[in-house]
Parts: C-alpha cells; structure tokens; sequence
C-alpha cells in the first residue's frame, strides 16, 4: 500500500486524523503528515503547537511528544 493510500485510510476529507494506526510504521507516516503543518523554521510555543494539533487530532498532547520523540 503506498503512503497516500495509507493517509487516506486515517484522515478524512478535511485532514482530521479520524484513527490513530496501530502500526508502528504507519502511526510515522501520520506524525510526518502532522509536522507537515508546522513552518520548518519558525520557533513555537507549547500552547501554538497545541492549536494546530488540535484541528488535526483530538490527543494533541500525545501527539505533540511524539513529534518531540521523532525530531530529537
């Protein structure tokens, strides 16, 4: 199954991540479509990443340390 085909199972039409993957593989592929909302350089604060999760996912808080897990 290729990455697009695996996005579109977990989001749905407005990019909301409608279930988080039960495969280790496929739960990196949402985080790397997740950071994909965030400008590469730019500096935010715990409450700015929050307000983006939140459009996206509904655990943001977990979500937000994995991302934290997957850059450092």
């Amino acid at each position: 199954m290729k990455n697009k085909e695996v996005l579109m199972r977990y989001i749905d039409d407005d990019g909301v991540v409608k279930v988080w993957p039960g495969k280790a593989k496929n739960r990196l592929l949402i985080l790397q479509y997740l950071a994909t909302k965030f400008e590469p350089a730019k500096k935010y604060s715990e409450q700015e990443v929050n307000l983006i999760l939140m459009h996206f996912v509904s655990d943001y808080v977990t979500r937000r340390r994995d991302l934290i897990e997957i850059i450092f």
